[in-house]
C-alpha cells in the first residue's frame, strides 16, 4: 500500500507518535523486534520463531503494469506475450526470485528481467519511458501509477495472492502503544485492502488493547 493512508491515519489517531519507517534485513527482523530496534514489521508471510507474533493484513492479486502505446502489448494480453517481455524487478536484493519467477519456475517457465531496483515508483517512472513491464500488487499499483498514466493488465496466468503479514514480538503482545499502533497500521491496511477478516483482527487487537 501507499504510506500515506498509513500517515494520514497514525496522524489523525494519535498525533502525539513519531514514526521512523526503515528497511531491516530479513534475517535481522526476529532480532530486531526481540531489542525493541523496532516495534512492528511488515512483511510477506516469514519463518520465524513462535516469540514474533503475526497477522495478515492485506492480501492482493498481481497484474501487470506496462507504458500506454507498448508496441507489443494489444488486446488479448497472451502467457506468451508476458514471458517474451524484458521486466523490471522491484527488490532490495542483489539476486534472487520474486513471487511470480518461483510460479513460473514451478510451470517450467521463465521470464527475463532486465532491471532491478529499490522501489516502485522509480520502477513505475521507468516503465512509463521504456518498453519494460512491472508485475506488482493490484491496489499498490493503482495507487501509484495514478500520476504515471501506465495501462494495467490482468495477469495471463493464475499466481497466489500477494500477502502482507504485520509482525510484532510478544514482549509487547500486551503493551497497550504496541496495541494502539498495531489497530492503526491493521486499520490503515483494511482501508486499502477491503477484507472482512483482517478489519475483524483489526478491531479486535485495538478492543484487546483498552
Amino acid at each position: 500500500m501507499s504510506r500515506a493512508p498509513l500517515l494520514r491515519r497514525i496522524t489523525l489517531g494519535a498525533p502525539l507518535i513519531d514514526l521512523r519507517i526503515v528497511q531491516v534485513r530479513r534475517r535481522m527482523i526476529e532480532a530486531a523486534l526481540s531489542s525493541g530496534t523496532i516495534d512492528l514489521a511488515i512483511d510477506v508471510l516469514l519463518p520465524l520463531s513462535e516469540k514474533v507474533r503475526r497477522h495478515r493484513i492485506a492480501a492482493d492479486r498481481l497484474v501487470v503494469v506496462a507504458r500506454k502505446g507498448h508496441p507489443r502489448i494489444r488486446a488479448g494480453f497472451t502467457l506468451a506475450t508476458y514471458l517474451k517481455q524484458h521486466h523490471v524487478m522491484v527488490t532490495s536484493r542483489r539476486k534472487g526470485a520474486a513471487l511470480e519467477d518461483l510460479s513460473l519456475s514451478e510451470r517450467g517457465l521463465r521470464r527475463r528481467v532486465r532491471l532491478r531496483c529499490r522501489n516502485y515508483a522509480a520502477a513505475l517512472r521507468v516503465v512509463s519511458e521504456s518498453d519494460l513491464v512491472l508485475t506488482m500488487a493490484e491496489r499498490y499499483a493503482r495507487v501509484l501509477n495514478s500520476g504515471v498514466g501506465n495501462q494495467i493488465l490482468s495477469l495471463p496466468i493464475k499466481m497466489p495472492t500477494l500477502e502482507a503479514y504485520l509482525y510484532w514480538h510478544e514482549a509487547v503482545d500486551d503493551d497497550p502503544a504496541n496495541c494502539s499502533l498495531r489497530a492503526l497500521v491493521s486499520q490503515a491496511f483494511s482501508a486499502s485492502h477491503p477484507d472482512r477478516q483482517t478489519t475483524r483482527r483489526a478491531l479486535t487487537d485495538h478492543r484487546s488493547s483498552t
